[in-house]
């Protein structure tokens, strides 16, 4: 209802219901509501908060949670190329270098230039950021 982004390991008061057992381990099941202020309008009873009620489900057999009510989980993926990470090298590439010494130095000399160039960048943006900062 109020679309508010819950981060694992946020503590609620909630009702603690044992519902079932798997082999020897319990099934528990959380209740709670939640307490973001949204206002009169998109609470659920009128009130200022927005009072969804929520039941996550302990899930002991996949060792997870299973989200039964007024909540759902947020699934995000990311690729490392889109967070300008460190590319590691590909098996076949990986081969090459172990075989050939001077492919190996070929790609150091690459790596090294870019590293290089990268850092001056970041330094000509640095120099730039402190020309155009507020004294």
């Amino acid at each position: 209802r109020c679309q508010t982004y819950i981060g694992q390991g946020t503590r609620y008061d909630a009702d603690k219901k044992k519902v079932g057992k798997y082999f020897s381990t319990s099934i528990y099941e959380f209740a709670m509501h939640c307490g973001t202020i949204v206002g009169h309008e998109r609470s659920v009873d009128g009130r200022v908060f927005c009072n969804q009620r929520m039941v996550i489900r302990t899930d002991p057999k996949n060792a997870d949670y299973e989200l039964v009510e007024g909540i759902r989980r947020k699934v995000e993926t990311w690729d490392p190329t889109d967070a300008e990470t460190t590319s590691f090298v590909d098996p076949e590439t990986r081969r090459k270098m172990e075989a050939d010494p001077m492919f190996k130095k070929e790609q150091t000399l690459t790596a090294e230039r870019r590293d290089k160039s990268e850092k001056q960048r970041m330094s000509d943006l640095t120099e730039l950021q402190h020309e155009r900062e507020d004294t």
